[in-house]
């Protein structure tokens, strides 16, 4: 309860998120009573209720009003941000041979210049990665460039998921499937001939981690990993187990956003081969000779390049939830979110010269 009457008066603040040996080292800094050094406010106690989630606080009025404020400042709800992660996949044609990134280059989107890759700080134009390369945008929805895309190709988005992630926590999405993959064969021939595989599962598809970190000016600091696996053709075409092969791209970076930029992650392409085996008909399956009587043909199917949209939100109070919650629930209804907020000019650059 309050009491600011004298040495029995007691405080609880129920915000405090301070655990038990915190707490006590808070009660000696002002008390004296466990931090073993000089009191700065004799006569005080701080009790914590681990429990109850609070500290009881027992102090004269004066003594109890600083403690009050000091509280007030410590006992904040943690900030949050609220991330909404686009991930599509673009066949790469004649017209996107060289990938997303330097088509948007030179491409007017809703009435902006993804115009050249700029020097805005002394920097020189840097060359286009063939890796990992960003894109920064003013409050730009990822449907303005994937609509601008399917003009000129075909895009599929892969995954839209929203998430909301405590200030420094880590968050994790994954898109993908298991594959399974036939380890060994077992027959046996006693009594009725069986024949048992033993089988293994391979995760494959798309893993990203976010880590983001709140700065006082408004930016959020992305650390990001991203992993992408992927299973290829089969090496041992003919042959009774078959043994894929599996492609791995695994990336880290960390780069700095301002609160509602959306970040394009491009560059990741990739180049798909499938192989085609043709012949006579049971003559090509007999063992060692059935292979005079097949053709087998390596073929290109296509180019793919993996983007993704990232837009992180600061959520520090009831009102910044509201606006996320209400956003969340336009592209439910699908809404375009974002149209409250004009697309401005885009600038791309590439990995580590975000400014």
């Amino acid at each position: 309860g309050l009491g600011g009457g004298g040495q029995g008066g007691g405080a609880g603040t129920p915000e405090s998120r301070a655990e038990g040996s915190e707490t006590a080292g808070f009660g000696g800094g002002f008390g004296g009573g466990a931090g073993g050094g000089r009191a700065l406010l004799p006569g005080v106690r701080i009790l914590p209720d681990v429990s109850n989630n609070t500290v009881v606080v027992y102090a004269n009025a004066e003594n109890y009003r600083i403690i009050e404020r000091a509280l007030n400042q410590l006992d904040r709800p943690q900030a949050q941000v609220a991330i909404d992660v686009t991930v599509a996949e673009v066949l790469l044609n004649n017209t996107l041979n060289y990938g997303v990134q330097f088509f948007l280059g030179s491409l007017n989107v809703a009435g902006n210049q993804i115009g050249a890759v700029g020097s805005t700080s002394g920097l020189s134009p840097p060359a286009p990665n063939a890796g990992f390369n960003l894109i920064l945008g003013n409050r730009l929805s990822p449907h303005v460039i994937i609509n601008a895309l399917n003009q000129y190709t075909t895009t599929k988005t892969l995954s839209n998921p929203s998430l909301v992630v405590i200030d420094n926590q880590v968050a994790s999405l994954v898109v993908g499937s298991q594959v399974p993959i036939t380890t060994g064969t077992l027959t046996s021939n006693i009594g009725i001939t069986a024949t048992t595989n033993t089988v293994s599962y391979t995760s494959t598809g798309i893993v990203l981690s976010f880590r983001p970190r709140i700065h006082a000016n408004g930016n959020v600091n992305l650390e990001i990993d991203q992993q992408i696996s992927a299973k290829g053709a089969n090496d041992c075409v003919g042959q009774a187990t078959p043994c894929p092969e599996f492609t791995d791209r695994h990336v880290k970076s960390s780069l700095m956003v301002p609160d509602g930029q959306t970040v394009l992650l491009a560059g990741l392409i990739q180049e798909e081969h499938g192989k085609s085996r043709s012949g006579v008909p049971v003559l090509d399956q007999i063992p060692i000779l059935g292979e005079a009587f097949a053709n087998a043909n390596n073929s290109t199917v296509d180019r793919t390049e993996l983007i993704i949209f990232i837009r992180p939100q600061i959520i520090r109070d009831s009102v910044d939830a509201s606006v996320v919650a209400e956003e969340l629930r336009s592209k439910i209804r699908g809404d375009k979110v974002g149209t409250a907020h004009p697309p401005g000019a885009v600038t791309p650059y590439p990995l580590g010269l975000v400014q």
